[in-house]
């Protein structure tokens, strides 16, 4: 094994019990960390790894500080070499400013050692040719199911009716006309909702661990996502509500088909059809379809578990670093 090898993978992810993450890579805590201190550590770290693996998804409301962290790494003297990973590269297109802003950060940061980590195919085409990097430099990592062991033999239920959550790029009003015609308690954990709601309707953020509760208790789990071309959103709601077996109807979005297969694992609908989900509600509400819904959760519990774990992500991750190092 050379020396290269032997060095650990410097990164601000940490996915606790997983191996060989924990094994092959050294973690900061961003959060345990003042900004400052963070983009030192980044910056100075960074060439003494093997590679540096950040955080693609942070966004404005923490000062781009991963992003930032990383172009200082690369901006320092001996830096340009170190390999550097974003993982989770989800950007909109924004406006004007936002791509101009976006494409200049890119052009401080790229390199021929730079990889870029995306969720889906789909995006996969759209970053490179937004962009401008080159694809070879751009790979597909499937995102994971977030849940623990412990949350994953906890005990569920169906009695707590028909649940949706999330903030991100989520269009709630086809579901909300939707619930309208239905007997049925509808909990939307987000705070895009405002306005009179039917009787059935109750709305407004919650803390993490009562958005786990909602979605471990319910009947019916819908990720109703807007109607975007720029990138993919919702894969951490749906995986999870998949590994604990629930029936899980969502959007049909860039890369939604890639992670849930209609009429198998999940129900696909199209974006801003209210009549389209107040059918696939209907359906997953009839006792009638007792034996093809146990099926089909049993179906999305085992995808998620195998294919979407967070063990694949981990490995991913891990395969990109490796190839980006070795190059």
């Amino acid at each position: 094994m050379t020396e290269s090898s032997e060095r650990k993978y410097l990164t601000t992810m940490a996915f606790p019990g997983r191996q060989p993450w924990v094994a092959r890579t050294e973690a900061i805590d961003p959060g345990g960390l003042s900004r400052l201190a963070l983009l030192r550590r980044l910056a100075s770290e960074a060439k003494e790894h093997r590679a540096l693996i950040v955080d693609g998804s942070v966004g404005a409301g923490d000062l781009y500080l991963e992003l930032l962290g990383a172009v200082a790494a690369r901006r320092r003297p001996r830096g340009g070499t170190t390999p550097i990973v974003v993982v989770e590269c989800q950007w909109k297109m924004g406006g004007r400013a936002d791509r101009v802003v976006t494409g200049l950060g890119l052009r401080a940061l790229d390199g021929p050692r730079v990889a870029y980590c995306v969720l889906s195919n789909w995006e996969r085409g759209r970053f490179h040719h937004t962009w401008g990097v080159d694809p070879k430099r751009v790979f597909v990592t499937p995102y994971c199911h977030t849940l623990s062991d412990a949350d994953l033999a906890a005990p569920t239920s169906t009695h707590g009716g028909i649940f949706a959550g999330g903030n991100s790029l989520r269009d709630y009003r086809p579901l909300v006309a939707a619930a309208a015609e239905l007997d049925e308690q509808v909990v939307l954990a987000t705070n895009l909702v405002e306005g009179p709601l039917p009787p059935n309707v109750t709305a407004g953020p919650v803390p993490r661990p009562r958005f786990f509760e909602l979605l471990r208790d319910a009947r019916v789990v819908v990720v109703p996502l807007a109607d975007r071309d720029d990138r993919t959103a919702g894969q951490q709601t749906y995986l999870n509500a998949m590994a604990l077996g629930k029936v899980v109807i969502v959007t049909d979005s860039p890369g939604v088909r890639e992670y849930v297969e209609h009429e198998r694992t999940g129900i696909v609908v199209p974006p801003a059809n209210q009549e389209a989900l107040l059918e696939a509600l209907r359906w997953a509400l009839d006792p009638e379809n007792e034996a093809a819904i146990k099926r089909m959760t049993a179906a999305a519990a085992g995808s998620a578990r195998s294919r979407f774990s967070p063990e694949r992500y981990c490995e991913s991750l891990l395969a990109v670093a490796d190839e980006i190092s070795e190059r």
